[in-house]
């Protein structure tokens, strides 16, 4: 359901549309879920239903409750639009920590991104929220009227200056070399330094006429996660690929294998072990280690070499448990900031993967009732078996081909 308010930021979009409306549509029948897309003059209830459910039924129904809500008067009137779910990713990720926005924001688009878009099948990574940094100037009106300045002149005067341009190639003898032209600012006060006239024998700078600081960008949607804001991560795949192995590979590079989450939980309990030891046994333990070295020093009929053997041998299982410790921690997740989360939003796989399991328990019921059904009327175990073995193989039969010739 969209129901435009021109003119409104995303906090009021929320505040005035958004929440009323999915209050109000939240106690409809045969709804799984509700979920909504706050923008600048724009508000978006994505509402999901059983699979069975009589879309034109409730269509009505959704409507004759959205007329119930009080909306602003410049509100647009809510639009119920139906659209293809493929056309939506196919898993979508909160990001969220004690961090800024701007750390958050760069972190989803310079680490997370670029690994997910290397995963096979994931045809492209989106990010959406958080702060993204830009440089704003803020010309002074008054003294650009006052030096007789014209703001178009300013604005080519930094366009000119802050170029990365192609220059063509140039060839000298087997070897060719590309060319750019290469004049980008690199700092804030090179901006503020930059000369934009002159006026008698005295130059006019940028900071003499206007404020030149980092900010961010204007924001065209707020993400948030239990009520914290966030950095949103939308996962779409390629056309011909599996929406459930695609998924799965996500959810590895994010959380990793079963192995590796089980290895993590394993290193995160001994620590906290470790950390509820008392004063007392750490002490006793130290003694021990002490009196360990010492026989040890004391035994004169250990050889030099049986020492330098197990050293090296001891040496060699730190590097291989080393090598283990990074194989088995190798996932998104381990590698955040202290603190930064990972959490998953939406999941389209999950519904393919319970219509599978369902499919595969129907089965398997409905073969048992074909088995009791035949021994019943047979009354003979033998036959009611060779019956039986044909359903099977009657399946296999048919789902062979496809398998074969690579369908979905």
């Amino acid at each position: 359901m969209r129901t435009e308010y021109p003119g409104t930021a995303p906090e009021e979009v929320e505040t005035l549309l958004s929440r009323p409306l999915e209050q109000e549509l939240g106690i409809v029948p045969h709804l799984v879920n509700i979920s909504s897309i706050s923008k600048a003059g724009q508000s978006d209830i994505i509402l999901e239903f059983e699979w069975d459910t009589d879309m034109n039924a409730m269509s009505q129904e959704i409507r004759e409750k959205a007329d119930r809500v009080w909306l602003p008067q410049d509100a647009e009137k809510p639009l119920l639009l139906r659209y293809d779910p493929s056309l939506d990713p196919i898993i979508r990720i909160g990001l969220h920590g004690p961090q800024d926005l701007y750390a958050l924001r760069y972190l989803a688009e310079h680490d997370i991104k670029r690994e997910l878009e290397a995963l096979v099948g994931v045809a492209a990574v989106k990010i959406k929220g958080g702060l993204e940094e830009e440089i704003h100037v803020a010309l002074n009106e008054r003294q650009i009227a006052v030096m007789g300045l014209d703001i178009n002149q300013i604005n080519n005067r930094l366009a000119q200056n802050n170029v990365n341009l192609p220059g063509g190639n140039l060839r000298e003898g087997q070897v060719e070399y590309l060319i750019r032209t290469l004049n980008e600012f690199a700092t804030v006060d090179e901006i503020a330094e930059l000369i934009v006239a002159r006026q008698g024998d005295a130059d006019v700078y940028l900071r003499d006429i206007a404020e030149v600081g980092r900010s961010h960008k204007d924001r065209e949607i707020i993400t948030r996660v239990n009520g914290r804001e966030s950095v949103e991560i939308e996962i779409y795949k390629e056309a011909d690929a599996n929406i459930v192995a695609v998924a799965e590979r996500v959810r590895n590079a994010l959380f990793g294998l079963p192995e590796q989450r089980a290895y993590v939980e394993q290193k995160t309990r001994e620590a906290q072990e470790m950390a509820e030891q008392s004063e007392e046994q750490k002490r006793k333990e130290q003694e021990e280690a002490r009196k360990k070295q010492e026989t040890a020093k004391a035994d004169s009929t250990k050889k030099e070499e049986e020492q330098q053997k197990d050293l090296q041998a001891k040496k060699q299982e730190e590097a291989r448990k080393a090598m283990e410790h990074l194989r088995m921690t190798d996932f998104i997740s381990h590698r955040l900031p202290p603190g930064a989360k990972l959490e998953i939003l939406s999941d389209q796989s999950g519904f393919i993967e319970n219509s599978i399991t369902e499919v595969q328990i129907n089965a398997l019921i409905g073969g048992t009732m074909a088995v009791l059904v035949l021994l019943v009327f047979l009354r003979n175990v033998v036959h009611t078996l060779i019956v039986g073995l044909t359903i099977p193989v009657s399946i296999m039969a048919t789902i062979a081909p496809i398998y074969m010739l690579d369908v979905s």
